[in-house]
């Protein structure tokens, strides 16, 4: 198993673990609602440098040559001011007042996925096959150093309550659920770790 910063060519197995991890929400983030489209989006993100989703905030799983694992992390501030591409995109796509506006723009601009002082943790994923070895929690891990090494010394996540595997697994590292936060009509545990 190895750890590392993505790269380019990581594009479409990143973009298809990405879409794993965010199932209820990707199509909200690019504004598509076909699952082939939405991975389209999320890899178009992916190669750009600049925005949320870009392979410089990624972080790969790589066993025998072949991505099994993703994850993005980056600072909240980081995160804010990287998310300005992705609305953008949908601007241009979807206008004020429009049917897509409403749908695919206005939930992100009505929530924020992080808090100050935070190091953020999203989309983490890992192939079905390779499931229950002990790679996600690597990932957090890992995580957590990118942390202390970007001079944060909390970590956070959104937890789907649907994702009882992934809620056991991040209490079992030390992380708290301490607010919910809802993102159009799902709600999520926010959860916490100091360092």
């Amino acid at each position: 198993m190895k750890i590392r910063k993505a790269t380019l060519e990581d594009y479409l197995k990143a973009a298809e673990l990405i879409y794993q991890a965010n199932l209820d929400l990707a199509s909200l983030i690019v504004g598509e609602d076909t699952k082939e489209k939405t991975i389209e989006g999320l890899a178009k993100f992916f190669i750009l440098k600049g925005n949320f989703l870009s392979y410089e905030n990624c972080t790969i799983v790589e066993i025998d040559g072949n991505v099994v694992g993703c994850m993005i992390t980056l600072s909240h501030d980081e995160s804010e001011t990287l998310s300005h591409p992705i609305i953008a995109n949908l601007i241009n796509k979807y206008k004020p007042g429009t049917k897509g506006y409403k749908k695919y723009i206005e939930p992100q601009l009505e929530v924020s996925e992080s808090f100050e002082g935070e190091y953020y943790i999203d989309s983490l994923a890992v192939e079905e096959n390779y499931r229950g070895y002990g790679l996600g929690r690597n990932l957090m891990i890992y995580a957590e150093k990118l942390a202390l090494d970007n001079c944060c010394k909390k970590t956070s996540l959104l937890c789907s309550y649907s994702n009882d595997k992934a809620y056991r697994l991040y209490k079992s590292l030390g992380y708290n659920h301490d607010i919910d936060v809802k993102i159009k009509d799902l709600k999520y545990k926010h959860m916490v770790k100091l360092l």
